[in-house]
């Protein structure tokens, strides 16, 4: 069993500032404090939390949309799903703005955030 709202989604309330995140990626292990920056981009509570959504987009990074004018498609989907912090705001006609849920691997914590490697 998986509590997917709990150990899938990190919200404010989960982690605090200074917190150590422990994490295997690739052959390495890694330590990711919790800083005041990655926390604020954090949701107060779990987006999927006790929701129910009619109409879902995954959306991926490959720029594969590109000059594609997709954006306002996208934004008109209850849920909106976004891989690896990939950025909105510059390709906001392609991609659109609207994002409920954004994943990332460690590889995103080790390129934007600082963090500890051991």
């Amino acid at each position: 069993y998986i509590d997917v709202p709990n150990n899938f989604t990190l919200t404010k309330r989960s982690v605090r500032v200074g917190q150590l995140m422990h994490y295997d990626y690739s052959s390495h292990k890694y330590v990711f404090s919790i800083g005041e920056n990655f926390r604020s981009l954090l949701p107060e509570l779990s987006p999927i939390l006790n929701k129910r959504y009619n109409t879902c987009a995954v959306v991926g990074n490959s720029g594969i949309l590109t000059g594609s004018r997709c954006g306002p498609e996208i934004d008109k989907f209850d849920f909106v799903f976004r891989c690896n912090f990939a950025p909105t705001e510059v390709f906001r006609k392609d991609v659109g703005r609207h994002t409920n849920l954004t994943t990332f691997n460690p590889s995103i914590l080790e390129k934007y955030y600082s963090n500890q490697h051991q």
